[in-house]
């Protein structure tokens, strides 16, 4: 049993344990690769010459990082690393997702060739609609990062489970939240459990 006790300890995943013990690394991978923040491959897509098609031009699509910032551990682990929410908001009654943007070379933002089409955001919970971003805002963090904030109003369909009932009364949450953005001629999509977006025993987005 003691044992076990210590594997376990060991095996705790950075949100759930306390901020004052997240080390470094766990700090950081709550803002990259967590429940609420997620490395996603962007993709390119461009009118083709002549006939009008949508065709997959980019060669290789760009790495973009989407990230609840509403969240409050995306908002702790912010403050940890010396940074600011990139939005202030009523967090209690909206939800903040922040796309990172790529750079140029020259470390100026990277722009859509298509920059005169204006950025929009959904969230989708499963077995429910669409819900679009009530506002877009193009900004940098204090690292110089360019980023993209899409708010959301906080809904009961994004915040409540979609529960199964299983055997000996069981519940599992198979809600999925999907967030899906088109930025000019970008296009982001990524799924996130709900089941995962827990911190401290509460439900965060």
């Amino acid at each position: 049993m003691i044992a076990l006790g210590v594997s376990t300890a060991f095996g705790q995943k950075p949100w759930e344990k306390p901020p004052g013990e997240w080390t470094d690394a766990e700090t950081r991978q709550i803002l990259t690769d967590s429940p609420w923040a997620k490395t996603v491959a962007a993709r390119v897509w461009r009118r083709s010459a002549g006939n009008g098609s949508t065709t997959l031009s980019h060669p290789e699509p760009f790495s973009t990082v989407v990230r609840w910032e509403s969240a409050l551990p995306v908002r702790l682990a912010l403050r940890k690393v010396g940074l600011s929410p990139t939005v202030s908001a009523d967090y209690t009654r909206s939800v903040v997702v922040v796309v990172s943007l790529p750079k140029n070379r020259a470390g100026q933002p990277f722009k859509s060739a298509d920059s005169s089409t204006k950025p929009a955001a959904y969230l989708t919970a499963t077995g429910s609609k669409p819900f679009p971003s009530l506002d877009s805002m193009s900004l940098e963090q204090d690292d110089n990062q360019p980023l993209l904030a899409f708010t959301f109003a906080k809904t009961p369909d994004l915040m409540e489970p979609r529960e199964l009932r299983l055997p000996f009364i069981l519940r599992r949450d198979l809600k999925k939240l999907r967030f899906h953005a088109t930025i000019g001629d970008w296009e982001i999509d990524q799924e996130f459990p709900s089941r995962d977006m827990t911190f401290m025993g509460k439900p965060e987005r």
